[in-house]
């Protein structure tokens, strides 16, 4: 998910992110939730960490397109429900 600047800090991200997690436990009857964020992507690391989230691993930057800026990936998990 992307908020664009214009509508940054106003809590707007936060509340993107509970709704997906609350669709995907129920709705979908998801048991946990897995996303990736770029290390520099400091702001949404700090969110996602706020609201559960848990860094797994990290994914090296490899990308297909030779033009493209490779950057690793962190991968984040929320496993808190049953």
């Amino acid at each position: 998910m992307v908020v664009g600047t214009d509508h940054r800090g106003i809590g707007l991200g936060r509340e993107l992110l509970r709704r997906a997690v609350a669709h995907a436990r129920e709705i979908l009857g998801a048991r946990g939730i897995w996303l990736d964020v770029k290390p520099t992507n400091h702001r949404a690391i700090s969110l996602y960490r706020s609201e559960g989230f848990s860094q797994e691993r990290t994914i090296p930057g490899i990308l297909a397109r030779p033009d493209v800026t490779h950057s690793d990936l962190i991968v984040m998990t929320r496993l808190d429900w049953q």
